[in-house]
């Protein structure tokens, strides 16, 4: 169904917990098969994602999909920046998505995550340098 090189990926050996190696572990995974998943359906999401709702609705439900399994905050990033280089979600709405704030306590501490905050302000200065070129 889903193919994943699994040789690709890192088992964090410092980690002493057998629990969190697992976590980390999983993370990875998911992060793999998120990314495989998002460029094999992307023609079908561009299709459903359209208007500004639409982008709107798409980053509230992958918000929570990622507020209900805290360990996997890491992978939001990486998702965010998939949807974007595959033109499912724009710059745009990913900003606005980011700074309307969060709503509840746990949606406000997702969006501390440092991966996240590390692509916003990639974002964010790729959309200065892009303005400055004009």
């Amino acid at each position: 169904m889903w193919s994943c090189d699994l040789s690709k990926l890192r088992f964090n050996k410092e980690v002493t917990n057998p629990t969190h190696r697992l976590e980390r572990f999983l993370g990875q995974i998911l992060r793999r098969v998120w990314s495989d998943l998002l460029k094999k359906w992307a023609p079908v999401f561009k299709n459903y994602v359209k208007r500004a709702q639409d982008h709107t609705h798409c980053l509230s439900t992958l918000e929570e999909v990622f507020m209900e399994h805290e360990t996997y905050w890491p992978a939001l990033a990486k998702v965010l920046m998939s949807v974007y280089q595959l033109e499912i979600l724009d710059e745009d709405s990913i900003m606005r998505w980011f700074s309307q704030g969060a709503q509840t306590e746990r949606s406000k501490t997702l969006r501390k995550n440092p991966g996240l905050l590390k692509f916003i302000q990639w974002l964010e200065e790729a959309e200065e340098s892009s303005e400055g070129d004009d």
